[in-house]
């Protein structure tokens, strides 16, 4: 089995569609890659998590609330602290961090990580992470 861990930035910033081109792009990705099953873990000020689910259902019955400012680091918090849970996180599990990038913080995962973010958005802070852009066909 092969697993991703998406932390997914649902604050004011983040619109609907960003979230929605997103989630479709990891969809279409996991298949490529052979993914079959990512946890979902949302957050704004705060994080939500939503368990493990099959990445073709990303999105759909999902539902991503927020809108307040951002911070990453509970997320990536509760992804460690989830290591150690019966169905949780393992720590080689790599991590896809959806964002536009309008946070303070400097984040610094443990894991394996990459960055996946709207088209004209960048982080503020130098990374040696991958950083991706959704790309939107017209």
């Amino acid at each position: 089995m092969h697993a991703l861990v998406l932390v997914v930035d649902t604050s004011g910033s983040m619109t609907d569609r960003d979230l929605a081109e997103a989630l479709g792009g990891i969809r279409t990705t996991c298949g490529v890659l052979g993914i079959d099953r990512v946890r979902v873990l949302s957050c704004d000020a705060g994080v939500t998590d939503h368990g493990w689910s099959r990445p073709w259902q990303a999105g759909e019955r999902l539902v991503l609330k927020g809108g307040g400012g951002t911070s990453l680091i509970p997320a990536l918090a509760l992804a460690d602290q989830l290591a150690d849970a019966p169905d949780g996180i393992h720590p080689d599990t790599p991590m896809l961090i959806i964002t536009d990038g309008l946070f303070d913080d400097r984040v610094a995962p443990t894991r394996e990580h990459a960055f996946l973010m709207p088209a004209g958005c960048r982080l503020l802070f130098p990374t040696r992470a991958p950083v991706f852009t959704i790309r939107v066909d017209a």
